[in-house]
């Protein structure tokens, strides 16, 4: 990419505001933040997911209609028949967890990822991670027998706000006494926001 490039792509994806609220990008280039956010991601697939989610729908005409059909497993007493099911896909290494950890605690009034939160009012100062962990563990040793030894893999969603810090305290937090093989970290990928009328909101402007 060079900037002659970026800004046909813009120009080509009605995205020209840009320049015009940041016309320093220019003259900066590739030295430009917001230049570098743009050649990694693809603003003309962005803005055609846009259109592909926005077009013939009227939100202010969807029509929500309640369940009807709500089942309740204990009192249809469907609970027991399908702990079964789970345990033995348990078992059959059937099942994975996700972990979706790309925010940062902001609303919580935390600086870093919000799965580091420890301000619960747990006498243990358990973090949301170890909790998750631990409940997954639990399972783990529920659903072994040994015919069939229970593996649960994890993966941890992160952000590039975040990956390294959430590697770096699961790996002090020694895996929280889960097997570190077992779980994998990946990173979310990133879209622009768009405001009604399609157009990339830049950030202050």
């Amino acid at each position: 990419w060079n900037m002659d490039e970026v800004v046909q792509t813009l120009n080509r994806c009605n995205q020209s505001h840009i320049i015009e609220l940041v016309p320093e990008l220019l003259n900066e280039g590739s030295k430009h933040p917001i230049y570098q956010q743009l050649t990694t991601i693809n603003v003309e697939n962005s803005c055609k997911y846009f259109r592909n989610a926005t077009e013939h729908q009227d939100i202010n005409n969807i029509e929500y209609s309640p369940l009807q059909d709500v089942v309740d497993l204990q009192k249809d007493n469907l609970l027991h028949p399908f702990e079964g099911i789970g345990l033995r896909f348990l078992r059959l290494g059937k099942v994975a967890a996700v972990i979706l950890s790309g925010g940062q605690g902001t609303r919580l009034g935390f600086p870093g990822p919000k799965g580091m939160f420890d301000k619960l009012g747990l006498i243990s100062g358990k973090t949301i991670f170890q909790i998750h962990i631990e409940k997954i563990m639990k399972i783990r040793l529920l659903s072994a027998d040994k015919d069939h030894p229970a593996r649960i893999p994890i993966y941890v969603m992160t952000s590039d706000l975040n990956h390294s810090t959430i590697m770096e305290f699961f790996k002090s937090s020694n895996y929280f006494g889960y097997p570190s093989e077992d779980i994998v970290f990946f990173e979310q990928g990133l879209e622009p926001c768009f405001s009604n009328d399609g157009k990339i909101i830049i950030e202050n402007h």
